[in-house]
């Protein structure tokens, strides 16, 4: 199989690449980091529902989240969050249909108990599942090199 792509195609796909490569690592770095050390305490979930970006009273093509409030104490102080993953991203509650985000509500009704895993280094900062490798950021990755394989071979083809 022969690739035929424009010197300027080949570099789009190098920078498109490199573009999801790199934001697909940065989410699996933010996660690694914030789960690293993190610490187990109990925490009480004071709110949980679904919510969702709907606008003008249309739930047609919008996208729902869980939101769960939980408090907990962390070396003798209180402190709230509403954070479920750890990092920057919010993929380990699976896709944004109204289903997927009533399951992870579900997991944590208010007023129960639950483990939040703490970061001691800034103890305001919380999380609620348990640490590893969210699976979805696996994706923009893959995609990324591919594109960026593309794009080299794209560069090695004979003029």
């Amino acid at each position: 199989m022969r690739l035929n792509l424009s010197r300027s195609d080949a570099v789009l796909f190098v920078l498109v690449g490199l573009l999801f490569a790199s934001a697909g690592g940065y989410l699996l770095y933010s996660e690694y980091q914030a789960s690293a050390d993190a610490n187990q305490v109990e925490a009480t979930v004071l709110s949980s529902a679904v919510t969702s970006n709907a606008r003008g009273g249309s739930e047609v093509g919008s996208d729902f989240f869980p939101r769960i409030e939980y408090r907990y104490t962390y070396d003798g102080r209180t402190y709230t969050s509403t954070n479920i993953c750890p990092g920057a991203g919010s993929g380990c509650t699976g896709s944004t249909t109204r289903e997927s985000a009533q399951r992870v509500v579900d997991r944590y009704p208010e007023g129960s108990t639950t483990t939040a895993y703490v970061d001691p280094a800034d103890p305001s900062r919380a999380f609620l599942v348990a640490p590893g490798v969210t699976l979805w950021y696996l994706v923009p990755v893959g995609m990324g090199l591919l594109s960026l394989l593309v794009g080299i071979a794209g560069f090695a083809r004979p003029d």
